[in-house]
């Protein structure tokens, strides 16, 4: 009866195990949310307005980055932050082939906190939508 039980066992479980793509849609979809929470955050906390844009900027993204005002309110996104967590890496990201799409390939968000648009980014079924009134970044 063990055998039995374990061979189910092992048929039905342990593909999923070593099933890598859930798992790495899981981490694109983690990642994007933090940054975009994090992008939000510090164009609040330096008052200058800070970008997350998806590159290429066509219909299906490789990557993306969070672009910051050399100086601020000159409306030109061209120096890239650095990543909070190593800061001598910049705070971008492949999206590592992820069942991905998005209605908005540039969010800025402003000292205020507000974004420019409304976005609803879909990740492996998964939605993430920005609201443009408040900036909050709702994952759901």
């Amino acid at each position: 009866m063990v055998i039995v039980l374990l061979s189910i066992l092992s048929a039905v479980a342990l593909p999923r195990f070593f099933e890598r793509s859930a798992f790495q849609d899981r981490a694109v979809y983690d990642d994007i949310v933090s940054t975009l929470r994090f992008a939000q955050k510090m164009a609040v906390a330096t008052g200058c307005p800070t970008q997350f844009q998806f590159l290429p900027d066509t219909d299906d993204p490789e990557s993306y980055q969070v672009m910051r005002e050399q100086v601020c309110d000159n409306d030109t996104f061209n120096q890239i932050v650095a990543n909070p967590s190593d800061s001598n890496a910049n705070l971008e990201n492949t999206l590592n082939g992820a069942t991905f799409n998005t209605d908005a390939n540039i969010i800025t968000f402003f000292p205020l906190g507000n974004a420019s648009t409304s976005a609803t980014i879909t990740v492996a079924g998964k939605t993430i939508n920005v609201i443009a009134e408040t900036g909050f970044v709702n994952a759901q």
